[in-house]
């Protein structure tokens, strides 16, 4: 589905310290990608207090900005799909340098169809889900 690079360079801007750059690659690499997030955000708080295991975990930031990664792909990708146009610029600005976009259109669907339906509320869900995590 994605490729190997532009998911570990996806991980690599989510780290916020170079600790948080390994340990998201080790979950990746023990769980799977699909399970990694579920991973590393099933693992208990930093502020549990226990020593021995509090340096082996990503901080939530490196877990939040993950999550915001994944969450521009999507908003992304179907808002494209439906309106033929991305996020706006105000829901994209931050730290780094901006990747481009290549590819994406408008797709004709059919006027009032479900799937056309169903497209635009899942593009609504991931443009709220990008304007959730970047507060």
């Amino acid at each position: 589905m994605f490729d190997q690079k532009f998911v570990t360079d996806a991980m690599s801007r989510s780290a916020e310290n170079p600790m948080d750059r390994r340990i998201l690659f080790r979950a990746a690499g023990i769980a799977g990608i699909g399970g990694a997030a579920a991973l590393i955000a099933a693992s208990p708080s930093r502020a549990d207090g226990d020593a021995e295991h509090s340096d082996k975990k990503p901080s939530d930031g490196a877990i939040l900005n993950f999550a915001l990664n994944l969450e521009y792909l999507e908003a992304e990708f179907y808002l494209r799909a439906v309106t033929g146009r991305g996020l706006s610029e105000g829901l994209t600005d931050g730290k780094g340098r901006k990747g481009g976009v290549t590819g994406g259109a408008k797709v004709p669907f059919k006027a009032g169809s479900l799937i056309e339906k169903y497209a635009k509320e899942i593009a609504a869900d991931e443009e709220s889900h990008v304007k959730f995590l970047r507060t």
